[in-house]
Parts: structure tokens; sequence; C-alpha cells
């Protein structure tokens, strides 16, 4: 009776260790994964929304004003802008966008010290094309308002524009960019009688944005 006891006794202090063993296996197998890999999301992609400024030299250009029937055009010195850009990409590689730009130093070549300056307000609307994994190329027109001030005392100015520009944007990483472009500005501006006061620029830009 006493052996039988025994018996007994050890045959469960053996299963119980054996059991002990496959429990914490269960147990590891059910338990969620808490590692750093399990846990980590993948950065969000950059949205269709491009944040930027762009330096504009303008090194040369034309300026043209006088009564209707007398006007006289001549060359402008070496003009600078900055404009800042809200661009949104659409389908189809198209995008569209706004840009106010302020042009400095509007004066012509061999005229008198006193510059004038110019606010445009201009819409963007373009097209872009992948050159490479990181290069695209694009093309926009820009028509817009511009606002002339620093003419001759009691004379400010007023008119729309149009731009033509072409160029090409390199990604730094998924979000940040560089560009640089080339293009042609044409003013057609008076001041408020008919009287012309055109200004008009062979543009460079060089800029660079971030995708939000």
């Amino acid at each position: 009776m006493r052996a039988t006891t025994i018996r007994g006794i050890g045959l469960g202090i053996i299963g119980g260790l054996l059991a002990s063993p496959m429990a914490k296996a269960d147990r590891a197998e059910v338990a969620p994964d808490t590692s750093v890999a399990a846990t980590a999301a993948p950065p969000p992609a950059p949205g269709p929304i491009r944040l930027g400024l762009t330096l504009v030299p303008a090194p040369f250009g034309s300026l043209r004003s006088g009564p209707p029937g007398g006007e006289f055009s001549v060359g402008s010195q070496f003009a600078f802008a900055v404009m800042p850009v809200v661009d949104l990409s659409l389908a189809h590689h198209l995008f569209f966008g706004f840009a106010p730009s302020y042009t400095f130093n509007i004066k012509a070549k061999n005229g008198p010290d006193d510059a004038a300056s110019e606010l445009d307000l201009l819409l963007r609307i373009g097209a872009e094309a992948a050159a490479t994994e990181r290069l695209q190329i694009y093309g926009y027109l820009s028509p817009g308002y511009a606002f002339m001030s620093g003419l001759p005392v009691g004379v400010s100015a007023r008119g729309p524009v149009v731009g033509l520009h072409a160029g090409g944007r390199l990604d730094l990483t998924p979000a940040f960019f560089v560009n640089a472009e080339v293009g042609y500005q044409m003013g057609f501006q008076t001041d408020g009688s008919d009287a012309e006061w055109y200004a008009s620029f062979f543009q460079i830009g060089l800029g660079a944005g971030v995708r939000i």
C-alpha cells in the first residue's frame, strides 16, 4: 500500500514537471510580438502640396513707356525677385499653383539712379514628368497681375503679366527638393491714362522646397 502511494506521488511530480514547459511554450506562441520591428510604422508618404521659395535673378529685359503713339523701349538693368510658391499636384502629371513675386531694381540701362519695384500676383498652370527616379522636368504658364511703384513722382502702373517657364526639380529626400528654371515674363502695365509702362524680363529661378 505504501509503495503504491509513493509510486503515485512520484508519477504526479514527473507529470507536473513535463506539463510546465509545454504550458510556457503555448503562452509564448499566443503572446503578441512587441518588438520594435513589429510596432514601427513606415513613414508617411509626402502629400500633393509643394511649398517652396525661389530666387529669381533677371539679368536683362526691356522697359517700354510713353503715351499712345509715342512709346519708346530701352533695355533694363539687372533686376532681382523673390518668389514664394505653393503648388498642388493634380492627376495626369498636372499641377496648379500660386506664386506672388516681388521684383527689385527695375530701371533702364544708363538711366537715372531711381529704381522701380513690382509686385506680381501669379497663377501657375503646368505639367511635369519624371526624367529619372529623382529628377522631374516641368513647364508652366504663369498669368497674373502686376503693381509697379517707384516710377516718376505721381505715377503708378498696373496691368496683366504672363510668363512661360521650364525647369527641373531634384529630390534630395522624398520630402525635400531643389529646383532650377528659366523663362520669360511679359508685362502690359499702364498708368490709368493708357500710357504704357511695360516691364518684361528674362528670368532665372533657383529654389528649394518641401512636399507636405
